[in-house]
């Protein structure tokens, strides 16, 4: 779970990492070297939310390369690692499941000790260079937002918007989320040597409005200015060479924020929609594992069926495209390369095609109802969490009036939420309506502290689950369109 906040009191701690540098501590640079005299450096990990991961992870390597040996190392890169684990994946195979695209921590690890073996045949080095780039915490107050040795504008506004944002209202200390450079060096006993972690970026800015709000960063944005890659390398750099970090002089450009979500879920007109594409298959509920699951499958489809008939579409039941879809994958090998666990979306796409051509050919029909559950982010003030068009009392009290005199009244806050997602597609899987309904908050205040909510409760008010579904329909009505 992540959470932005923005509070006058410490409510959050820390954050988890996969791999995680220690705080910083005083290090010996000549026992470090006399140690590592060769390194490997590790193909780095970045976050599947980082656009192009790939591209930032070599623009990161060959740079991390260049300081290693300006530091003195002698430096194997990190291709010559990946080119082991390819060829290891062509002889042996993948480690992931082709049809899910998971895999397991024992493969995994029983697959890197293989590779780390042959990966020494060839390459005698005396440890490993370890690279990631991390979700982490900003702590922000006032108008700066400061971790991992850097600081940043938590408006994401030049100096002047920010003082008249802040003329609005004053904003507390607080967290936002950020993403930060991690270098470890390891022997070959995996015994950390050194390690160092520098800021990058931060993911959501904070405005004051009447009340404060996140804006995300847009996506398209992420690790795009390289001066960031530089002044995190400083600050990770600082203790293994001895030069200090000018990070607060690297000037960096502000990102802008992602872009609203437009206000209409119908991509055509609603009148060419039910013309065109009157006779539409109701899929079953997608939904990940979930306590009394086909009971909540079965209950979305009571409340959609009727809904989608009184907007005026003829709806049969498309029950059978979930055995065709299975078929389909079966057929196909799965749709995730087995090296890599990524999905292969051109295949996927094409095989989504060929399951609505069946359908239609067989129900005659020239649509499809894809339901759906799926996480979002809500926006929590004073204990009362909205999104999607719903809000949920979140806060530990019976009443909005009663969360004000709890430490709920003290914290804005981004939780995640469940949402049904709504999407209509033609007979070539192309979107013609979108729309989300929020169901159920995923976390919640209890006893001052901020809890996940436990999943034998998720889906537990059945008046939330008709509440989305009116929300994803809305637009479909005759009478919302008279309104527009």
């Amino acid at each position: 779970m992540r959470i932005a906040a923005l509070c006058t009191v410490v409510l959050l701690g820390g954050v988890n990492l996969a791999w995680s540098a220690n705080e910083p501590r005083p290090v010996d640079p000549v026992a470090i070297h006399a140690a590592l005299k060769t390194v490997g450096v590790l193909p780095m990990r970045v976050p599947s939310l980082i656009p192009n991961g790939e591209g930032v992870a070599r623009r990161f390597e060959a740079a991390i390369e260049e300081r290693l040996r300006a530091a003195g190392f002698q430096v194997v890169g990190a291709q010559a690692m990946r080119d082991i684990h390819a060829r290891l994946g062509a002889e042996l195979g993948g480690i992931y499941d082709p049809m899910t695209g998971a895999t397991t921590r024992e493969k995994v690890d029983e697959r890197e000790q293989l590779v780390r073996a042959k990966y020494l045949e060839s390459h005698p080095v005396d440890g490993f260079v370890r690279l990631a780039v991390a979700e982490r915490s900003a702590n922000s107050y006032s108008m700066t937002a400061e971790w991992d040795g850097v600081k940043e504008n938590v408006t994401g506004q030049s100096t002047m918007k920010s003082i008249l944002n802040m003329s609005a209202g004053q904003l507390g200390n607080g967290v936002v989320p950020a993403l930060s450079f991690v270098m470890v060096l390891e022997d070959l006993e995996r015994k950390e040597i050194y390690s160092g972690i520098g800021g990058l970026q931060l993911l959501s800015y904070v405005r004051m409005g009447w009340v404060p709000k996140f804006y995300e960063v847009d996506p398209a944005y992420l690790l795009t200015d390289t001066a960031r890659d530089v002044r995190a390398m400083q600050v990770v750099f600082e203790r293994l060479t001895g030069v200090k970090s000018k990070a607060d002089k690297v000037k960096v450009s502000l990102a802008p924020t992602a872009l609203r979500e437009a206000g209409t879920a119908l991509r055509v007109p609603r009148e060419r929609l039910l013309a065109d594409h009157q006779r539409v298959a109701l899929i079953p509920l997608a939904i990940g594992s979930t306590a009394e699951r086909e009971a909540v499958i079965a209950r979305y489809a009571e409340l959609l069926r009727p809904r989608l008939a009184a907007a005026g579409f003829v709806v049969v039941a498309g029950d059978d495209y979930t055995s065709d879809w299975q078929q389909l994958s079966r057929d196909a090998g799965g749709f995730y390369d087995p090296v890599t666990g990524r999905l292969d979306q051109a295949r996927f796409d094409a095989a989504r095609s060929t399951a609505l051509a069946a359908l239609a050919k067989r129900h005659g029909i020239s649509g499809a109802v894809f339901p759906a559950i799926v996480s979002r982010d809500a926006s929590v003030v004073s204990g009362v969490a909205k999104w999607d068009g719903t809000e949920q009392l979140v806060a530990d009290s019976d009443s909005k009036l009663g969360a004000y005199f709890t430490v709920a009244a003290y914290l804005t806050a981004e939780f995640p939420a469940l949402s049904l997602q709504l999407r209509i597609v033609d007979a070539d899987n192309h979107t013609l309506y979108e729309s989300h309904g929020g169901i159920q908050a995923l976390s919640q205040f209890e006893k001052g502290r901020i809890v996940d909510v436990p999943e034998a409760r998720l889906f537990g008010n059945p008046a939330r689950d008709v509440t989305a579904v009116d929300l994803v329909t809305a637009e479909l009505s005759a009478r919302s369109a008279e309104k527009r």
